[in-house]
């Protein structure tokens, strides 16, 4: 059974940061909780979940330089610049008590972020994050063979090729709008991030977080799920604490695939 991609009730707002004038959304009232897409993204990586999190949170979730409608920063950025552009609407919005929440390449972002205000972010929250382990030969592939079917035979059976098989575990999740919202994200996509990921190692960057740190994997997610509990040692070794969680039947998405498990581990979390 198809399932219609759900509608937060957001204000659409924007502000000039160093890179452009960005473009975010703002939902909800209280501690603020800020939410950082993942490569070939916006703020709709977050749909399924703003509405729920409004209710005990102010959330915002933004569109980095180079997606979305955020301006065009004229080429890519390296992950400092990114987390400027978070620092910038922090201040901006003058906040205080911040939790910082990113998915995929946005865990970069966040967690450079976190390192840079140690003031102002409380707590962080990494969801599926690049840069924690090896990945397998067919996990490495995947992207490139996704692409090649997009150029074989169209965006949309691009997307929907990648939501079956690298970002949804639970595909009744999948609808023909959600694949032309994809499709959306993707086209506006003015730079992508996949070789940055790639370059980028998180371990010496937690090494430097001192917030209450969280992170998040997917049990089936083809980047981490042949090496969840090698992931999370290493994790846990540099936080120096345990911090890693398993959401199961759920793949790289997994705010999406599981919404409503997710949403109650990331309160959870902010509220202990």
């Amino acid at each position: 059974m198809e399932t219609s991609v759900p509608a937060p009730v957001v204000q659409h707002r924007r502000f000039q940061s160093p890179r452009g004038e960005i473009h975010y959304v703002d939902a909800g009232e209280g501690e603020p909780l800020l939410l950082i897409h993942g490569g070939h993204g916006s703020w709709v990586h977050w749909i399924a979940n703003i509405d729920m999190l409004a209710e005990h949170r102010r959330v915002l979730a933004l569109d980095l330089p180079g997606f979305g409608d955020s301006a065009d920063p004229g080429g890519l950025l390296q992950l400092a610049d990114y987390a400027a552009v978070v620092s910038a609407l922090i201040a901006t919005l003058d906040l205080r008590n911040v939790a910082l929440a990113g998915f995929s390449f946005g865990t970069l972002v966040a967690a450079t972020a976190a390192v840079a205000e140690p003031r102002l972010v409380t707590s962080l929250v990494l969801v599926n994050p690049p840069g924690v382990g090896e990945r397998t030969a067919a996990a490495l592939a995947l992207p490139q063979r996704l692409s090649d079917l997009a150029k074989e035979q169209g965006l949309c059976a691009g997307v929907t090729g990648t939501l079956k098989e690298m970002m949804l575990y639970n595909h009744e999740r999948i609808s023909e709008d959600l694949v032309f919202l994809i499709a959306d994200c993707v086209t506006r996509t003015r730079y992508p991030t996949r070789k940055l990921s790639r370059q980028s190692k998180m371990i010496p960057i937690l090494e430097n977080v001192r917030q209450r740190t969280m992170v998040i994997f997917g049990e089936k997610d083809p980047y981490h799920c042949h090496d969840l509990d090698g992931r999370g040692e290493r994790i846990n070794r540099a936080l120096g604490a345990p911090a890693t969680r398993v959401i199961a039947s759920a793949s790289h998405w997994v705010q999406y695939d599981r919404p409503d498990h997710f949403n109650q581990t990331l309160l959870g979390f902010l509220n202990a």
